[in-house]
């Protein structure tokens, strides 16, 4: 595994996704109550990131495994992160 820099690029790629998702999870319902949301409502928001996490890892780890492009993935992952994360803000 230390000569399988491809490898560890990824696993640190998802690694620091899961990290942020983990923090924004512990947040959910700090984040919502302002906005008069239920307990099964804030539940439910974090079903649905849940269950989209896990369709997207699937997704990206069939993609990763067909065609060994570890590094272009990581790359497009983590610009397409940035994006998004900087227009939700």
């Amino acid at each position: 595994m230390k000569g399988n820099k491809s490898f560890l690029l990824i696993a640190v790629a998802f690694a620091l996704t899961m990290g942020f998702y983990t923090a924004f999870g512990n947040l959910i319902g700090t984040i919502f109550t302002p906005f008069h949301m239920t307990a099964h409502d804030i539940a439910m928001t974090g079903l649905y990131l849940l269950g989209s996490g896990v369709v997207g890892a699937m997704l990206i780890a069939t993609w990763v495994d067909r065609s060994n492009t570890y590094k272009l993935t990581t790359v497009v992952l983590g610009l397409a992160n940035v994006i998004f994360l900087g227009i939700m803000n």
